[in-house]
């Protein structure tokens, strides 16, 4: 096992926890734990078993796992921040919404 592998199955383990303390103080809800933790545990399982990973990797052209990985985490990424996006623009609309609201009803108790 490598450095890198260990150092990763140390994080995630205490990412994992974190995200399993957040779950039991009610600070996040049941579907963002299973996410979060099916996340760190792949992470874990990923890190401890890399052989499927490479094979991906040669099957997709890829001549190392890790590529493949940083590839998939450059698109996942993407995807959350166009997600993220989309939820504060609606947000902001919301926002906009109540705010012309209030204006009207105060404008009309004048």
């Amino acid at each position: 096992m490598e450095i890198i592998q260990l150092f990763l199955i140390i994080f995630a383990s205490f990412a994992y926890s974190s995200v399993l303390l957040k779950f039991k103080k009610k600070e996040i809800k049941k579907n963002e734990f299973l996410t979060w933790a099916l996340f760190w545990i792949s992470v874990i399982t990923i890190s401890i078993f890399t052989g499927p990973i490479t094979a991906a990797a040669n099957i997709a052209g890829v001549t190392r796992a890790t590529d493949l990985i940083v590839y998939c985490s450059i698109v996942i990424l993407f995807y959350l921040i166009f997600q993220t996006y989309v939820k504060v623009e609606k947000t902001n609309q919301d926002i906009t919404k109540i705010v012309r609201n209030i204006a009207i009803l105060k404008n009309k108790e004048k």
